[in-house]
């Protein structure tokens, strides 16, 4: 499979797709299936990781939850228990794509541009062009079925939840909900006319503790632009955690479970 997955990647003829390479880290192991794939830019070397967590009986179901993670160092475990917390056998199989970020969120500078730049800018567009056309592209490979917006969500936290939530604004063709955990501080408005014509559900949590304060009152503030915009499928999870995975692993699992 990893052979053939990659022959079929690096094939395709799509005007964006045959700029890059792909390389596939990992085999296929039990009934579910992690993959860690390195994308590189043949052109200016730009690289990054698409980590994957796919149940096995995800693969040619069309009833199948979508999820593309802009912070993709846990896509697995994330994964793993969001499965976990929905124990009913009728829920859809979930299966995860995440992106990593700027070397491991180390250069925090150059991780938060990448996340919160504008359009135009190297790092944001490299990031944003990864996300939003060769990560569907290899979803749509892997699992042998159109995306239906319906049923992909567009997930992250700390900057990956602000790049997540301008994402669901920007392609509301391709999001149709979103799990949005301690955002950062937007650096401008969002454009909420995009989701004009389109039923988007919405699922923001934030905590209680320490710095997490602040990225609350970012949280309030999108709650707040999406009820005045009359959006109306929103949930509010507050937390009394902080800015941490420990909020964010039980939050996304809660997410899961409510859009769906």
């Amino acid at each position: 499979m990893k052979t053939i997955l990659a022959s079929l990647l690096n094939a395709m003829n799509d005007p964006v797709l045959k700029n890059y390479h792909f390389q596939i880290n990992r085999e296929t192991v039990g009934a579910r299936i992690p993959l860690e794939i390195t994308i590189r830019h043949r052109s200016n070397g730009f690289a990054r990781e698409i980590n994957i967590a796919v149940p096995k009986n995800a693969i040619g179901n069309p009833r199948s939850i979508v999820v593309f993670m802009a912070d993709g160092q846990l896509t697995h475990v994330y994964c793993r228990s969001a499965t976990e917390f929905v124990q009913d056998s009728e829920f859809p199989p979930i299966a995860c794509f995440g992106l990593s970020c700027n070397d491991s969120g180390v250069m925090r500078k150059n991780r938060a541009d990448e996340y919160l730049g504008a359009s135009g800018e190297d790092l944001f567009d490299h990031h944003y062009e990864a996300f939003i056309k060769v990560m569907p592209a290899v979803a749509q490979q892997l699992l042998k079925t159109p995306l239906k917006r319906d049923s992909t969500v567009v997930a992250g936290f700390s900057n990956g939840a602000t790049f997540a939530y301008r994402m669901t604004m920007e392609h509301p063709e391709l999001f149709g909900n979103a799990i949005l955990m301690s955002p950062a501080r937007l650096r401008e408005p969002a454009d909420l006319s995009r989701l004009d014509g389109y039923r988007t559900k919405v699922f923001l949590a934030a905590g209680e503790e320490g710095l997490e304060r602040l990225f609350k009152k970012n949280a309030l503030r999108i709650k707040q632009s999406l009820d005045q915009a009359g959006i109306p499928n929103t949930f509010w999870h507050d937390s009394d955690q902080g800015h941490d995975f420990f909020l964010w692993n039980d939050a996304f699992a809660r997410g899961l479970d409510w859009l769906f």
